[in-house]
């Protein structure tokens, strides 16, 4: 199956908004994500696009106060196109992907090793902290094989492993390709 560019990016937001409205219950930015945040929405707003308020809404502080999950999501998917296609030496993501289905399972394995390692950079960049939902990261930590792990990071890393696990299925990969990332988040 060939996959437009666009159509990766767009998988790829809609599964971190999908992933990130399941598990997380409130959130703090970082100071980096709140300016960029600030600026675009007055970009925005400047180009006569008024209902971007309705999506992102700042406290008196200037922090962001809400923000519509398909946002984060936007932007996951663009860090990610950006840094993955940089990692690869390759403008064109959709090429990029067409190579990945068509190789072989080291080169699978080693692909979702760096996705990983590129969401984990990109959520580091949005989030100071976040509130989660206890139940489901207990349920998503057994289902992903690290439920012994009980670092600060934890929820973020079951977004991560929710959202490889999706892209895993959208590109027709092994399921087992992702049990690679347990033993490396284990080990950590």
């Amino acid at each position: 199956m060939i996959y437009e560019k666009e159509e990766f990016k767009d998988v790829i937001a809609n599964i971190s908004s999908r992933e990130l409205d399941i598990l997380i219950l409130d959130a703090k930015y970082t100071s980096d994500f709140n300016f960029r945040m600030k600026n675009l929405t007055k970009e925005i707003m400047g180009e006569g696009k008024l209902n971007i308020e309705l999506s992102v809404i700042f406290n008196t502080e200037g922090e962001i106060a809400l923000i519509d999950e398909t946002i984060i999501g936007k932007y996951i998917s663009d860090a990610y196109a950006i840094k993955i296609c940089k990692y690869y030496k390759t403008k064109d993501i959709q090429l990029l992907i067409e190579k990945i289905i068509e190789s072989n399972e080291k080169s699978k394995e080693d692909f979702i090793k760096i996705s990983y390692y590129i969401l984990y950079e990109t959520m580091e960049e949005i989030f100071e902290s976040v509130k989660y939902k206890k139940e489901l990261i207990n349920h998503y930590g057994q289902y992903f094989g690290i439920k012994d792990y009980e670092k600060e990071d934890k929820s973020i890393i079951l977004v991560i492993l929710s959202i490889l696990y999706d892209i895993n299925k959208f590109l027709n990969f092994d399921r087992n390709t992702l049990g690679i990332l347990s033993k490396i988040i284990l080990s950590k």
